[in-house]
């Protein structure tokens, strides 16, 4: 059966959407679902690392460039990425949360859409309208084959590249897939594969709920914001409508970053969104990530740890890089955007010296080694020491 859409060559595709190709999964709780089989399928690790790898193009003969247009070319080296075995760790991670999002969701199935209306309804009664505390830890890890859902957090100090990471794994899928149809099926959808949020920096619940409306609508063209967010509309006025959302585009991944800034003291609501959370992932089977510094403990709590215990997935601590093999690869790799007149080798001492200034944070040790060469073309000596 070929179950590739008809595409109406009318329809003018934005860089962030897809008309959906499905392709066979292999795996045979998969099968048969256009939600799964419009995903990419998984890479293997080699293929996986060359599709992370940004390496800007370089040619030596750029050193010989005047001193304006080399600390320009200098800028280039913010764009390098080279992978390692934690982003094939958190790849693996991600693939597998997106799927399983989607394992019980399926569009073909009769009875998906009054599912939906039902799931909604169960967060409004649950999540909203009253004071609740966060729901028994034993009730939300999931016990019976409906719920297959997971979430996970990536927690670590700022500048280990948790986020740029986590973002070019993402990149990998299309965050809108457009359906059509599906084999002889009409099949008339548009699937939000993941989704990115950012806690706003005042801590706020309500500006949170704000921002799903808001990237949904950047998303998809649609207008929710100005539906369903008002000057008097309440947090719990907004919830139901936010699950509602992301059950009907059937997000398969939902990414909170920044989650240490929904601070309870002053949005007084960092308990109740993680309650929202939890019934995304066990009532409308909806993948959760969660992205913040070490503080965000303090805000996870031990009933959010429980239900990602038993998720299976686990949780990613991501430290800085330790003065290893995987650090000598980094700056050797780094080290080839050099842009001085006088060439400089990565010796060890060299890379020592960046490691100590930098304590292994890679951020710190891309800008460091991009403003030692600022510094020795703007003074004349055109060399790194």
């Amino acid at each position: 059966m070929n179950n590739t859409p008809k595409q109406s060559p009318k329809r003018r595709l934005r860089k962030h959407e897809e008309f959906a190709t499905y392709r066979d999964p292999r795996i045979p709780q998969y099968q048969g679902n256009p939600l799964i089989e419009a995903l990419p399928l998984p890479l293997s690790k080699p293929d996986l690392m060359k599709h992370l790898l940004d390496c800007p193009p370089y040619d030596e003969e750029q050193r010989t460039w005047p001193p304006e247009l080399r600390l320009q070319m200098i800028l280039q080296t913010l764009r390098f990425f080279t992978p390692s075995d934690i982003h094939y760790h958190l790849a693996w991670q991600i693939d597998s949360a997106i799927r399983l999002s989607y394992e019980k969701r399926n569009p073909l199935d009769t009875d998906f859409w009054d599912k939906i209306e039902q799931d909604v309804e169960s967060i409004d009664s649950i999540c909203c309208g009253q004071d609740i505390e966060l729901i028994d830890p034993s009730w939300c890890i999931p016990t019976d084959e409906e719920h297959t859902a997971t979430s996970l957090s990536i927690l670590g100090i700022s500048g280990v590249g948790k986020s740029t990471g986590l973002l070019r794994i993402l990149k990998r899928y299309k965050p809108v897939i457009l359906h059509s149809c599906y084999g002889d099926r009409n099949l008339t959808l548009k699937q939000i594969s993941w989704m990115k949020l950012e806690c706003p920096s005042d801590g706020s619940l309500k500006g949170l709920c704000q921002n799903f409306f808001q990237k949904v609508d950047s998303l998809l063209g649609t207008r929710y914001y100005q539906k369903y967010v008002r000057s008097k509309r309440t947090v719990d006025d907004m919830i139901p409508d936010m699950a509602n959302i992301a059950a009907v585009h059937c997000i398969g991944l939902l990414v909170i970053d920044e989650i240490q800034n929904l601070d309870q003291a002053k949005s007084g609501g960092a308990k109740r969104m993680l309650n929202f959370f939890v019934q995304l992932i066990n009532t409308l089977n909806i993948s959760v990530v969660l992205v913040g510094t070490y503080k965000a403990w303090e805000i996870l709590g031990d009933e959010f740890r429980q239900i990602r215990r038993g998720s299976g997935l686990g949780d990613l601590v991501w430290d800085p890089m330790q003065n290893d093999s995987v650090w000598n690869t980094f700056v050797t790799s780094m080290w080839r955007y050099q842009y001085t007149k006088q060439s400089c080798s990565a010796t060890k001492a060299l890379k020592d010296v960046l490691y100590h200034e930098c304590q292994g944070i890679t951020d710190y040790a891309i800008k460091m080694y991009l403003l030692a060469q600022v510094r020795a073309i703007l003074t004349g000596t055109e060399e790194i020491t």
